[in-house]
């Protein structure tokens, strides 16, 4: 199977997370409850989907018989999204805190000794040595700005109007918000980056074929059609997840163009026909043999 990586030449750093800590706290709060909010107004317009298919298909004696099951599978739904978000939330208050301590020196007292966070945190490993330089870095540059801001601050006073003396008190005051800084850094940082760690490992690691077999089945297209059966479709998804596995961003990309396939059937049979075409044809292009029958 045919892979492309990205050729890094040299890694852009931009800064990472809220500008401090308070801002940090807010951006979690707030990003917790537009999550919140945006699976509830998933799951109402899910069910009035299926409410107005319903409707449509009212001739079918048989058609009442789906309605518990399709209003409780999007409760169902709700309630485990809801539940991702509970067990995230601390996760992203704490990271969000952390990086606010991190970036403040630099983007609030223009402390130009703020180290960059490296590396990115993709799963537990890299998250436990994030948090682990940050305590050592911290400690270190903590307690070593206490001498060498007021060094620099007299340095840079020279060629400004305070003066010397008004440069010495400016590094003065960099060196203590440093050490309350770092220490709030490493405080969240240690728990913070830590679960961020692992959250990243779950998410690489993720159920990616569960979430597959727990797309919604189309009906049956009308007219000169012939509908596959489920176990072609069941097989036709553990080909496209088996052709991505170790790809999270193509695993993404699949079971979003899966899902929006399904939705398109519903609307317009046709539809599925040309989609699965060039399904097809990008399968080739990459060197995959993608079997429907």
């Amino acid at each position: 199977m045919l892979t492309v990586d990205r050729i890094r030449h040299k890694r852009w750093y931009v800064e990472e997370g809220a500008p401090g800590p308070l801002s940090g706290a807010v951006a979690s709060v707030a990003d917790t409850a537009a999550n919140c909010v945006g699976d509830i107004q998933d799951c109402k317009r899910s069910i009035s989907h299926s409410r107005r298919t319903r409707a449509q298909t009212e001739q079918d004696e048989k058609a009442s018989l789906v309605k518990p099951q399709s209003t409780g599978s999007a409760i169902a739904q709700l309630s485990r999204e809801l539940a991702v978000e509970g067990v995230t939330a601390p996760v992203n208050f704490f990271y969000q805190v952390a990086n606010g301590f991190h970036n403040a020196p630099s983007t609030m007292f223009h402390d130009r000794t703020v180290r960059v966070r490296d590396p990115p945190i993709t799963g537990f490993k890299s998250g436990l040595q994030v948090a682990g330089k940050e305590v050592i870095f911290g400690i270190f540059d903590g307690v070593t700005g206490l001498a060498t801001q007021p060094v620099s601050g007299y340095k840079d006073g020279k060629a400004r109007k305070g003066g010397p003396a008004w440069g010495a008190a400016k590094g003065v005051g960099r060196g203590l918000t440093g050490v309350v800084s770092r220490a709030g850094a490493i405080g969240f940082g240690v728990p913070g980056y830590t679960m961020k760690g692992i959250e990243m490992q779950f998410r690489k690691q993720g159920t990616t074929m569960d979430q597959l077999a727990e797309l919604p089945s189309p009906p049956k297209p009308t007219g000169d059609l012939k509908a596959r059966d489920e176990e072609s479709r069941k097989k036709l998804r553990a080909q496209w997840a088996e052709a991505s596995a170790g790809h999270p961003i193509l695993q993404r990309r699949v079971l979003q163009a899966i899902s929006e396939l399904h939705e398109a059937e519903e609307k317009e049979p046709e539809l599925e026909t040309l989609t699965l075409e060039r399904w097809d044809a990008l399968a080739s292009a990459n060197g995959l043999q993608m079997s429907r029958s």
